[in-house]
């Protein structure tokens, strides 16, 4: 049994540690959960994307400190930019269906972007999601996960990806590990100051 802290306010979150204390002293692992609406609305200005982080920072020290020898693991965290941000805002591992979500869409994930449709789509909200850019497509030819890896030629890259699920699941996944590996050995970077709550 693992246990799962929720709350938004920093006594919230104490007090529900000071809860799960008194029926499981010593948990080998506990999880942060019911943070996915919020993390989703970090959204693009970074203003709005610090303050998230330092809320989510702020949460991780508190349980951190309830208990200090378990995993932490937050539900859910979903993209590559968030995978890389709470692990960087102390947490030890997180989980996400956001690259098959993302390769059911018709995305791709690429470091450091959201998600991006391989080439133009016909569709009616064309500009739900953006296209690769060249930037990108130069990020994609040096691509090294396993569907990627299979054709030299970015060209074909992109051709499979644009045309399997499989292969767009396949790189989606690598870059989400990835990022959660950079983010592992950059973890000292992002540690949030705590703040007393979020609005």
């Amino acid at each position: 049994m693992v246990p799962v802290v929720h709350g938004v306010r920093n006594d919230e979150i104490g007090s529900n540690c000071r809860a799960i204390a008194s029926l499981i002293s010593r948990p080998t692992m506990i999880c942060v959960g019911g943070l996915v609406p919020i993390l989703r609305h970090a959204g693009r200005q970074s203003a709005r994307r610090d303050l998230v982080f330092a809320w989510m920072g702020s949460i991780i020290s508190i349980v951190r400190s309830h208990f200090p020898s378990a995993i932490i693991h937050v539900l859910g965290a979903g993209s590559p930019q968030t995978v890389k941000a709470v692990i960087r805002c102390g947490a030890d591992s997180t989980d996400s269906l956001a690259w098959r979500r993302a390769a059911g869409y018709g995305t791709i994930f690429l470091p450091e972007t959201s998600e991006r449709f391989v080439r133009a789509r016909d569709r009616k909200r064309a500009g739900s999601r953006p296209t690769l850019k060249p930037a990108e497509i130069d990020m994609l030819a040096r691509c090294e996960c396993p569907a990627c890896s299979e054709w030299e030629q970015v060209e074909k890259r992109e051709a499979e990806l644009a045309n399997s699920y499989l292969a767009r699941a396949a790189h989606n996944a690598f870059v989400i590990l990835r990022e959660a590996k950079s983010a592992v050995s950059n973890r000292s970077l992002w540690r949030a100051a705590p703040i007393s709550n979020f609005d």
